[in-house]
């Protein structure tokens, strides 16, 4: 919508006659034409290019996503990145883009905000949480599991919100897949939220955990989540997860979360600058 307030129009072809600017996400390969594809006709046109990178392998183990990056950045404009945890990772895997900046993903703010979470009612158990879309145990499969085997003679309750593919036990508490304000009502009326998940880019869990103003405690290996959680805890092992719990360690993270209307106007005033010449 903030494109159409510009009055720009979107089209879904590089062979419109009048495009001015090609956005991408998926990096594509020969098999499945992506930005790699994309970036590089647009060069040829002589159009500039934006690229949106927020994957890697070290996400979920795959071989050839940071290769497609590195490829697809070699002919975009501008590669915009989800974290600066992985603005690095992709540099240290030889992305060389000098025309780069970072970009996290934003939140509805009249959904995700720290009303929900003040406004809890107390319980004598605490009430930890996570959520995740997928079920990849790099998500954190084996803290979840240890704290559903640790609610068995501690007060503590576990609620997962969404896939997994965990084995829990009849004590956790789970929810199948929920957004919006569902969502945000799930995860605000628990005490502390947990994610051990791995090397992850941009992730929208813990966006939207730290909107709510949640204290935390995050994997020190969570790339991304570190970064968006700080200065709550980063945890190496489970035995250290266990005492930061115990001795009520989480703390809630001093990261400025956008709404997405902030967001996407940061993403219209990159592409005004790309068009005119002007981003660094």
């Amino acid at each position: 919508m903030a494109c159409h307030t510009e009055g720009w129009r979107i089209v879904c072809s590089i062979a419109d006659a009048d495009v001015a600017m090609i956005a991408a996400v998926r990096p594509g390969s020969p098999a499945e034409p992506g930005a790699m594809q994309v970036a590089a006709a647009a060069r040829q046109r002589g159009i500039p290019s934006i690229f949106r990178v927020n994957d890697c392998d070290a996400r979920k183990g795959t071989v050839d996503v940071d290769r497609d990056i590195k490829m697809a950045a070699r002919y975009a404009s501008h590669v915009v990145f989800v974290s600066r945890w992985l603005a690095s990772y992709a540099a240290a895997r030889g992305v060389t883009q000098r025309s780069c900046s970072v970009i996290a993903n934003g939140v509805d703010k009249h959904i995700f905000n720290r009303t929900l979470h003040m406004q809890r009612k107390p319980a004598a158990r605490l009430r930890i949480v996570t959520h995740h879309w997928s079920d990849n145990r790099l998500k954190g499969a084996a803290w979840y599991e240890m704290l559903d085997e640790l609610s068995r003679d501690n007060d503590i309750t576990l609620t997962y919100i969404g896939r997994h593919a965990c084995n829990f036990s009849d004590r956790t508490i789970v929810i199948p897949p929920c957004d919006g304000e569902q969502l945000a009502v799930a995860i605000a009326e628990n005490d502390v939220y947990v994610s051990g998940s791995v090397n992850d880019p941009g992730p929208n869990h813990i966006i939207e955990a730290v909107a709510l103003g949640m204290p935390m405690i995050v994997s020190a290996h969570g790339g991304g989540c570190v970064e968006f959680a700080a200065p709550a805890p980063a945890i190496t092992t489970l035995d250290e997860l266990v005492i930061a719990i115990m001795n009520g360690h989480a703390a809630v993270s001093n990261m400025a979360i956008s709404s997405w209307e902030t967001c996407a106007a940061t993403y219209v005033k990159l592409i005004k600058d790309i068009v005119n010449g002007n981003a660094g």
